[in-house]
């Protein structure tokens, strides 16, 4: 992903909803170089057990070294590796993997000028090896292409720049093909590799002159076709790349230049047997400013999902945009962060339902937080989360990960007054809220059940709030070590009118819809009455009477019964009786008396009036 192009996705909130999920933070591991300032995180990943890694580079004494840590799912640092070039040079890391057997490949630049690509043993994080080029340039980003292969694509530089690919052997790094490409242009590009796992076939991509470039490349990194792709007359500077095996298409995403007046995104599908160009969707945000895409995944349903940051006329906001098999746009979501500044998105990641999670960083009023969230596959937000260090200063989020137990780990840039910034990796448990009812009659209670989605690994305490005076519930809700779930109740206050609470547990908030009673029962002490004579009625509501009481219309069908007209519940009652006369009649009549209130009726037993 370009490193101006900063991205991640958000649409709009819900409102009533019965099961939501939420964000609780498990843990959180700051790491800081042995130099004052300059430490940077720059990509993160897991393994199958969910170990994670973090790629990060770091000051050292004089220059910068490339950091990689491992830690294990319960947040405790199995290893930490520092790598310094062997001229003491500035080193830099720019992407990692993680092979099978947990054995960690970064690649970067070494000693401030060499493209590297360096592997870290599984068990201590030592270097098994490393294979420096002897030109200028580096690797940005380096993928798993087989059991006893790697791939790592990046440029080399003279006058002009190279795209060079290069497949290498896990054992001890040695060169097993490169593809070399000449960009013409002065500057290195943006360059991304994915590898069809089936036959082991390997499509590149990068800026080439300009435009998009894309090649597919054969298992012995011979090209089988190339091209390019031209957005508008101005720069188009590619951004990321994802490969669709089962329906053969490959797509590219980035920014182009609108005849050199703003920015918008451009989505390509490629077939992947051609390279033909299948669609292209050009996005030009609200504000017709800059757009700046920054990467896409599929969804796994034949869709794409894009992201990144568009102009809505004010800030850039974080968006993401939804387009179908055809390049129909399914929907496009925004996020404005709390601060209304501008926001933006850095990674996405997806769960086996299809549901949608991003990193980025958003403005808090008056600071940038790392930023962490989560949309269904429709493109509705469920739920966000700011992470802010304790100097209260700019965060930045950059990644995040997925692991096999559903909990989400975020990293980025963690701002410090003494160290200007650390690398910060916190990991959320994902929590389901679930309320017994979501509507239910004032004076009554809601049971509500939180669930993680692993057991506490400490005591958890998750804090509760409501938002009106009429609901009452715990300041928070402890989940005990070991354990996953835990019930609290809200109970509520009679209501006069409908009232909507909204019930915050964690980052999530749940909607309640609180009604006046209604009558549920109406009774009759007799079913048979001599005309002239009284009974007695009583009326049941659904929950007590609200402040001043509630006042119930009672009325009959049968001019032999004489329904008073109204009934009153004492305010916090949920019963009432009343009474009800009959006239005197000749022949026998039969007759019900009826209460009410908001067009809810309740009809009492028939009763019979008799001679």
């Amino acid at each position: 992903m370009n490193k101006w192009i900063r991205s991640t996705l958000i649409v709009l909130s819900s409102l009533a909803i019965t099961l939501v999920t939420a964000q609780i933070p498990r843990w959180t591991k700051d790491s800081t170089g042995p130099g004052v300032y300059g430490d940077t995180f720059v990509a993160m990943t897991s393994d199958a057990a969910g170990n994670i890694y973090v790629l990060g580079n770091v000051r050292g004494t004089a220059n910068r070294n490339i950091r990689v840590i491992k830690y294990d799912p319960a947040g405790t640092q199995l290893w930490l590796s520092d790598y310094n070039g062997t001229a003491n040079g500035e080193d830099v890391g720019r992407g990692l993997t993680v092979d099978a057997g947990g054995n960690v490949y970064v690649a970067g630049q070494v000693d401030g000028a060499f493209g590297a690509v360096i592997k870290l043993n599984a068990a201590d994080g030592t270097v098994a090896w490393d294979t420096v080029e002897t030109d200028v340039g580096e690797y940005q980003k380096v993928v798993v292409s087989s059991a006893s292969t790697i791939t790592a694509i990046g440029f080399q530089q003279s006058f002009d720049s190279f795209l060079r690919c290069a497949r290498m052997g896990t054992a001890t790094g040695g060169r097993v093909w490169t593809y070399e490409l000449d960009t013409l242009m002065s500057l290195p590009g943006q360059y991304d590799v994915v590898v069809d796992q089936v036959n082991n076939t390997t499509y590149v991509g990068g800026t080439v002159d300009q435009d998009y470039y894309c090649a597919k490349l054969d298992a012995a990194g011979v090209v089988v076709w190339q091209a390019l792709f031209d957005g508008f007359l101005g720069l188009d500077e590619f951004g990321a790349m994802a490969l669709d095996v089962p329906n053969n298409s490959v797509y590219l995403t980035g920014t182009v230049d609108y005849y050199g007046f703003d920015l918008d995104w451009d989505t390509f599908k490629v077939n992947a047997t051609t390279g033909a160009r299948v669609w292209e969707k050009v996005y030009n945000g609200n504000g017709s400013g800059n757009d700046r895409a920054a990467g896409l995944i599929l969804d796994g349903a034949n869709n794409v999902v894009v992201f990144g940051e568009s102009d809505t006329g004010l800030t850039q906001d974080a968006t993401v945009i939804k387009y179908g098999p055809t390049a129909t746009t399914l929907w496009t979501s925004f996020y404005d962060g709390p601060g209304r500044g501008d926001d933006f998105a850095r990674a996405m990641t997806q769960d086996a339902s299809g549901n949608l999670y991003l990193a980025g960083t958003a403005k808090s009023n008056t600071r940038f937080d790392m930023l962490l969230m989560k949309l269904n596959s429709s493109g509705q937000q469920l739920w966000s989360v700011l992470n802010n260090g304790t100097d209260n200063g700019n965060d930045i989020g950059k990644s995040l990960v997925l692991d096999p137990a559903g909990s989400l780990v975020l990293g980025g840039d963690l701002f410090r007054v003494s160290t200007n910034y650390d690398l910060r990796a916190t990991k959320y448990y994902q929590s389901v809220v679930t309320p017994s009812a979501s509507t239910i009659y004032g004076g009554t209670s809601v049971v509500f059940t939180v669930t993680l989605n692993e057991n506490a690994a400490a005591t958890t305490t998750i804090p509760v709030a409501d938002d009106n005076a009429d609901a009452i519930t715990p300041s928070s809700v402890v989940i005990t070590s070991g354990t996953n779930s835990k019930t609290f109740t809200m109970t509520t206050k009679p209501v006069a009118a409908t009232t909507l609470i909204n019930v915050t547990v964690g980052a999530i908030k749940t909607t309640i819809t609180v009604n006046p009673p209604i009558p549920t029962g109406l009774t009759l002490s007799t079913a048979s009455i001599t005309g002239g004579q009284s009974l007695t009625g009583t009326v049941t509501l659904s929950g007590p009477a609200p402040a001043g009481g509630l006042v119930l219309s009672c009325w009959d069908t049968n001019a032999a019964i004489i329904a008073p007209g109204s009934v009153t519940v004492a305010e916090g009652d949920t019963t009432a009786t009343f009474t009800i006369t009959t006239n005197i009649v000749t022949s026998s009549s039969n007759g019900y008396v009826k209460v009410g209130i908001n067009k809810t009726t309740k009809v009492s037993p028939i009763l019979t009036v008799h001679p």
